[in-house]
C-alpha cells in the first residue's frame, strides 16, 4: 500500500474511534446532550451576580431518590465564582409577581418526562412535571433556564451508566450538563 492510502486508513480508523467514543466519558458512561438552544438573552451573570441559582426539581435522577436529595448533586461550572450555591424552589407555580420569588431567573430540571418536556411548558407549568422513576442504569432530564415564564436556555440529556446508576454517576452526568449549558 502506498503511504497516502495508509494515512487515509489511519485517519478513517481514528475518525471511527472518535465517533464511537463521542458520547462516553472516562468512566465508560454514556452521556448525550441534545436539543441545545441558547437565547442571546442568556449570560452567566444572571446567576453569578447573586451567587445563588434557584432550582426547580421535577422528579429525581435515580429510582427511590426524592427531588430534595438531588440538590446536593448539582455543582456550578468551574468558571463560575467559588461559593455559588443552589437553592430549591417549589416545582411549578412560579410567579414573577410573588415577592418570595426573588429572581426572574431559575434553573428547571425535569427528570424522565415521557414524552420529553416542551421548553415553554417547563417554564410555564403550574404543577410538578416528570415521568416514571428512573431505570437502574440511567435517566433522562430536560433542562431549562427560565427568565420569568420563557426559556432562554434548553437542553435534553440522556445518561446511561456503564454498570448501575448511583449518586456519583448522577452527579457526574448533571455536572456535565450544567458545565456545557450554563
Amino acid at each position: 500500500m502506498s503511504a497516502p492510502t495508509m494515512r487515509a486508513l489511519w485517519r478513517a480508523a481514528l475518525a471511527a474511534a472518535a465517533v464511537a467514543l463521542g458520547g462516553c466519558d472516562p468512566h465508560g458512561d454514556e452521556v448525550v446532550i441534545t436539543h441545545q438552544q441558547r437565547d442571546a438573552a442568556y449570560a452567566p451573570s444572571i446567576f453569578t451576580a447573586s451567587g445563588v441559582i434557584g432550582v426547580e426539581l421535577h422528579g429525581a435522577p435515580l429510582a427511590g431518590m426524592r427531588p430534595e436529595e438531588t440538590l446536593p448533586l448539582l455543582a456550578a461550572p468551574q468558571r463560575f465564582p467559588t461559593g455559588m450555591r443552589f437553592r430549591a424552589l417549589p416545582p411549578g407555580g412560579f410567579d414573577p409577581r410573588n415577592p418570595a420569588h426573588d429572581s426572574r431567573h431559575r434553573l428547571v430540571l425535569v427528570f424522565n418526562a415521557a414524552p420529553p418536556a416542551d421548553p415553554q411548558a417547563i417554564c410555564r407549568t403550574a404543577r410538578p412535571l416528570g415521568g416514571p422513576p428512573a431505570g437502574a442504569r440511567g435517566f433522562a432530564v430536560d433542562m431549562a433556564v427560565c427568565r420569568d415564564m420563557e426559556p432562554i436556555v434548553f437542553a435534553r440529556m440522556r445518561a446511561v451508566a456503564r454498570e448501575r446508576a448511583d449518586r456519583d454517576f448522577a452527579a457526574r452526568a448533571l455536572r456535565r450538563l450544567l458545565t456545557q449549558m450554563l
